[in-house]
């Protein structure tokens, strides 16, 4: 990993209140020291000493390195602290510190590189994990093919695209669909947008045989946000 640039072009600025929180949450002692956490070693002493690194402890930047250290690591299971991979990630924090703590012209300049470097940080993974996200959920989707039932329905009760059942016995169970399954087109037309009335409407209308796409969606969802 390289060192960041000591002004990098911010493509969405933090917002005041997150650099606030950073501070906010070291003088919370209810909090326990992240550092603490990660077992960090003593802040690297920097090569080039400015009047406002006396108001700046040692406690405070190691609570820093430590936030640096969560944003790229969130993990809060203690058996991952032993990873390999962790102390290179810790050496790369401090160097992000320390370049930043030299670099910067006063301690409010010191607070903003981190925070931004923080806040890009958390964006990017937040981006990464959307995109894995989207990726698995469009990889989801499958076609089906329903028959109308003696009772001209096809088995399911919905609540616009959820399916809330698939009746036992009925085309629908046969071909497995089930709670939480979202129907995303009938008869290749999608339905995002529609009402429920409209889908009812199309279903209706739609003969003895309807193809559905289908997305089993919330499940998918939360084992994602999960992981």
């Amino acid at each position: 990993m390289n060192n960041p640039p000591m002004n990098p072009v911010a493509f969405d600025a933090p917002p005041i209140q997150f650099r606030q929180q950073l501070l906010a949450e070291y003088k919370n002692d209810a909090i326990i020291p992240i550092a603490q956490q990660f077992d960090l070693p003593a802040p690297h002493h920097p090569s080039i000493h400015k009047n406002w690194h006396v108001d700046v402890t040692n406690d405070l930047r190691h609570h820093l390195v430590g936030k640096l250290v969560r944003a790229i690591f969130p993990s809060q299971d203690p058996a991952a602290m032993h990873d390999p991979r962790i102390k290179d990630l810790i050496n790369y924090a401090r160097k992000c510190e320390l370049g930043f703590f030299e670099g910067a012209d006063d301690r409010e300049e010191y607070y903003h590189l981190l925070a931004d470097k923080i806040y890009r940080i958390q964006k990017e993974l937040q981006e990464k994990k959307k995109k894995r996200l989207d990726a698995a959920l469009a990889n989801s989707i499958r076609t089906v093919d329903l028959t109308r039932g003696s009772d001209g329905k096809f088995g399911i009760i919905h609540h616009r695209a959820s399916i809330i059942e698939a009746r036992m016995g009925t085309s629908a169970d046969e071909k497995g669909i089930k709670k939480g399954d979202e129907i995303i087109s009938i008869n290749e037309i999608r339905i995002e947008t529609f009402t429920h009335h409209e889908i009812e409407k199309m279903l209706a209308c739609a003969g003895a045989n309807v193809k559905l796409s289908i997305r089993f969606y919330p499940s998918l969802l939360n084992g994602q946000e999960n992981n």
